[in-house]
Formats: C-alpha cells, sequence, structure tokens
C-alpha cells in the first residue's frame, strides 16, 4: 500500500531510541511517523539505568515521581573485579547528583516512552516491519517493508531515522559494521527471587562480580525479582551447547564466589534462560546518506556500566535537535548531520574506550579510576574517583563542547556541569 502523506520524519523502531527521537521531534512541532514490527508490551533485556538518563526522561514528560513509584531507585554499583580480592563500590551521591539511577521491567518503560511519543503527537505503527529505504532525486525518502499480515507499504518522508536495535537495518544492509574481536562475547541470564541483597542498608546495588571465564551481573528489580546474568567469551559456546544452556549458567554461577552467595536460599524462576550474542559493534557512520542511525543501530557496548538506555536515549535527544534545526533552516542538513555524528561518536568512543580498559581484569581500582580521569579531561573540579562516577552515571556528554539552546540544558544539567567543571554552561 502505498500512503500519500510525506511526513517531516520516519523513524523505524519504537525502543527508547526511537521513542525519544520521535517525542522530542513532535514536541518541536515535526510530523512523526514511527514504524514499529512488534506489538507492546514486550519484553527486553536491559534493566538498569543510569542517573544521567533521568534527565532525558524529563524531556519527554515522565516525571521523577512517577517513574520512581513505578520503579526502583539504584543508588551506585558495586564491583568484585581487578586485583582486590574484595567487594568495592561507588554511591552516585558521592557527587552530589539530585537523582539516582533506575531499575526498571523494560516492556512497561519502553511503554511508557511510546506513550510519550504519542502524546507528543507522532503517529505509532504497530506491526510495521521496514525492509528499505531509499531516496529519489528530488531526495524524497521511500520507506517500505510489510506488515503483519505480509502486506507490503511504502511512506514517504523528508528524513529518516534507523532505531531498529541490534536489527541494524541500515548498517548491515550497507555493510557498515565493524565488530570489535575483543569484545566477541555471549550473555546467558535467568531471573531469581528470594535473593540476599549486597547491602542491607542499601538493597539496591548492582553488582559486576569477574569470575575465570567471564563476569556476572546482579540487577535488582521492584517486583522482588533480580536478574543474574552471565557474560563470557564467545568460544565457550561449544561447552554450553555440550552441557544445556540451563545447565551450563548455573555451572558457571557455582563457579563465581560471590554470586553464590548471594544466590544462597534464592529461586531461580520459571522463566526460560535466555541466551544473546553480545557482540559490540559499531557502524562506520551514524549519518549513512543523510540518514540517522540511533542507539543499538548505530552501536552497542558491552553492557559492564549498565549503559545502554543512556546511550539510546542520549542519541534520541541528539538526533531530534539535529533534525530540528535542519528541517527549521537553522542549520543545513550536513551541518546538523554532522553535529549529530561528532557528539554520539564521541560518547561512544569514550565508553567503549572505558569498557575495553576496564576488561584488563588485572588492573586496580585506582587504575579505574585514573582511566576514567583521564577519559574526562575537562573535568576540572573533579579527583580520579568522582571522575569514574560522574563516567559511569552518564553525566560526562554534559562535557562536550555543543551545549544546545533547545531548552534542552535544564537547570538541574547547568548544576551538574558545574559540579563537574566548576563552570556553567557555555550555549551555542
Amino acid at each position: 500500500m502505498q500512503y500519500d502523506s510525506l511526513y517531516d520524519v520516519v523513524i523505524a523502531g519504537a525502543g527508547p531510541a526511537g521513542s525519544t527521537t520521535a517525542a522530542l521531534l513532535a514536541q518541536y512541532g515535526h510530523s512523526v511517523l514511527v514504524l514499529e514490527r512488534e506489538q507492546f508490551p514486550r519484553y527486553h533485556i536491559g534493566e538498569s539505568l543510569l542517573p544521567g538518563t533521568c534527565a532525558v526522561l524529563d524531556l519527554l514528560g515522565l516525571s521523577d515521581q512517577e517513574m520512581r513509584a513505578r520503579f526502583w531507585d539504584k543508588d551506585g554499583a558495586s564491583w568484585y573485579w581487578g586485583q582486590e580480592d574484595q567487594l568495592w563500590d561507588v554511591k552516585f551521591s558521592e557527587l552530589g547528583f539530585q537523582r539516582n539511577g533506575l531499575h526498571v521491567v523494560r516492556s512497561e518503560f519502553d511503554r511508557l516512552l511510546r506513550d510519550a511519543a504519542q502524546q507528543a503527537g507522532a503517529s505509532i505503527w504497530h506491526g510495521y516491519k521496514v525492509t528499505s529505504v531509499s531516496k529519489d532525486t528530488y531526495g524524497v525518502i521511500y520507506v517500505q517493508g510489510e506488515d503483519t499480515a505480509r502486506h507490503p507499504f511504502t511512506v514517504q518522508s523528508r528524513h529518516f531515522v534507523d532505531a531498529t536495535g541490534q536489527a541494524t537495518l541500515l548498517s548491515a544492509s550497507r555493510k557498515l559494521k565493524r565488530y570489535h574481536p575483543q569484545l566477541d562475547h555471549l550473555a546467558v541470564w535467568g531471573y531469581w527471587t528470594d535473593v540476599t541483597s549486597i547491602d542491607a542498608h542499601l538493597p539496591t546495588q548492582t553488582l559486576s562480580a569477574a569470575f575465570d571465564t567471564g563476569w556476572c551481573w546482579f540487577i535488582p528489580l521492584r517486583n522482588g525479582t533480580v536478574s543474574v546474568g552471565i557474560v563470557m567469551q564467545k568460544k565457550y559456546i561449544d561447552a554450553l551447547r555440550a552441557s544445556g544452556t540451563r545447565a551450563y549458567y548455573l555451572q558457571c554461577l557455582q563457579r563465581n564466589r560471590i554470586i553464590t552467595e548471594l544466590l544462597k536460599g534464592a529461586t531461580l524462576l520459571s522463566h526460560p534462560i535466555r541466551l544473546i550474542s553480545d557482540y559490540s559493534y559499531e557502524a562506520s557512520s551514524f549519518t549513512p546518506e543523510g540518514y540517522l542511525l540511533v542507539g543499538d543501530a548505530a552501536a552497542f557496548i558491552d553492557p559492564i556500566f549498565s549503559q545502554g538506555v543512556h546511550l539510546a536515549v542520549s542519541a534520541g535527544e541528539q538526533a531530534a535537535i539535529a533534525l530540528h534545526t535542519a528541517l527549521t533552516g537553522e542549520k543545513t542538513v550536513p551541518e546538523a548531520l554532522a553535529q549529530y555524528e561528532a557528539f554520539y561518536k564521541r560518547m561512544f568512543s569514550r565508553m567503549r574506550t572505558f569498557v575495553l580498559f576496564f576488561y584488563s581484569m588485572n588492573a586496580s581500582r585506582a587504575d579505574y579510576f585514573w582511566k576514567a580521569k583521564a577519559l574526562l579531561p575537562e573535568a576540572l573540579a573533579l579527583n580520579e574517583r568522582e571522575a569514574f562516577i560522574a563516567l559511569i552515571s552518564g553525566q560526562g556528554e554534559l562535557l562536550s563542547q555543543h551545549i544546545h539552546k533547545h531548552n534542552h540544558f535544564t537547570e538541574e544539567r547547568a548544576q551538574v556541569l558545574r559540579q563537574l567543571t566548576g563552570q556553567g554552561p557555555v550555549l551555542t
């Protein structure tokens, strides 16, 4: 079916990246269509959000009070990692941030973001899978695909955003994906109940605990369950297949002393044990042929710092700003896209560099703190430990030279920037 309307922007994917982009563009008054292949609610991994994400949620109209009533506060993170044979942790409150992170149920969280986009004025079509994108000689974009009944469709737009997640619609079809062989991993996880908390006084700590063949995550959720997963190198896939996913998962957990202690007396829920590829990648361009890639459609990095949703919504925010400036003529299209690409590549590159360094498990806690400080040279007001907290809390991007003027640089963000640098923002 051919739809005659010409949208300002068509977005493939209604996950956090796509819904954020759609909501903000609709708030600006642009016509936006989101094509989502799945029906909501739908399951998704990635339940832990960083404090820096909350500022983006504010822009979408999702109040902090509502989010903390629905989900659970995330006050910091703990590690059993590196040279030291002991747990160590950090608290977000050490930097005086107004808010902590969140532990969410993604099916509910993603629906809230989707609803925010709809309420802002974006059209959301579920059951529509995008399969190809092309332009005519006049620059009109044709987005094609099929619905759940396998009926073909075509919609037209001025701009297109790929928010298809790890399906990577454009980077896969254009052969733009570049993998990071040092981070060729698998992730296996399940859900537990009746679990001992890491700290009886601070039961919402996440934990990342290394063991001989990988590391485990431990993420407490508000509904009384805990997500416990294993990340390992893909070379162990044969051993996993030989033992079976569930048996191998339990064997690995038993080899992790810290996790074994936490799971004493706990019950593994009857949900299926899940397995996905955790192979980090990055597109060679985040704006190929004048289209925009956001979130996992642009790049994916190992989730050791729970940064996935934060990268997605941050990319969505910056993509919306770039497209708004292009649609209004404030910037030329090449200028707007270059601004987006520079911002998001810098943000992703910094996180990738830190993840790769963090996998040097023979380093010390002081080494990790020092590396964070080296990656945030503009954070003049912070010592090494504070720079580590700033980086893993998702506040580092506020140090970008691109501080925009589209009503997104809130007073809270200005306060965070002053805490990082000792100076206020310079608006551009």
